[in-house]
């Protein structure tokens, strides 16, 4: 699935993104590993031990400081992205969202003209979309039934 949805982003050397469900950290090393050194990888994970287990897996995988500057983990609500941050190349959630509560637009101010939004529903498919010209997500495609575990909304304590 990490390898599936690292294809459907069309992640290049040098992006920026934004992933939303950290766990251990292993989407957000391989992620960076393909948006190269040039690149920076945003996590953000509610839950503050998972978050700490990523820390300590990244710092394993790129070295003490190295890693800092290629995946960024951060201990937080990530429902709603991470508006006080600069514009994003990418953006992709690895929980599932409830299609009728998801809005797509809360991301779009979020992405770069042409930038990518990935999501998967709780139980249902994966959803790639784009942002268009006028500054507009539209539907690209859906893949496949999948199944993740569900986005947990709502404020964590920081």
């Amino acid at each position: 699935m990490v390898a599936t949805m690292c294809t459907l982003l069309e992640l290049q050397p040098g992006n920026k993104v934004l992933e939303i469900g950290t766990g251990c950290g292993y989407h957000a090393a391989v992620t960076a590993e393909v948006v190269g050194p040039e690149g920076t990888v945003y996590s953000v994970e509610r839950i503050p031990q998972l978050a700490e287990f990523a820390r300590g897996n990244l710092r394993r995988h790129f070295g003490e400081d190295h890693g800092k500057e290629r995946v960024v983990v951060i201990h937080g609500d990530g429902s709603c992205g991470l508006p006080d941050k600069t514009l994003f190349d990418r953006i992709y959630f690895t929980a599932g969202v409830d299609p009728q509560r998801f809005d797509a637009q809360v991301f779009c101010k979020q992405l770069r003209s042409e930038g990518i939004l990935l999501f998967p529903e709780a139980e249902g498919s994966l959803i790639i979309m784009y942002k268009n010209s006028v500054d507009a997500m539209e539907e690209y495609g859906r893949r496949g039934r999948v199944r993740f575990v569900p986005l947990m909304e709502g404020r964590a304590e920081l």
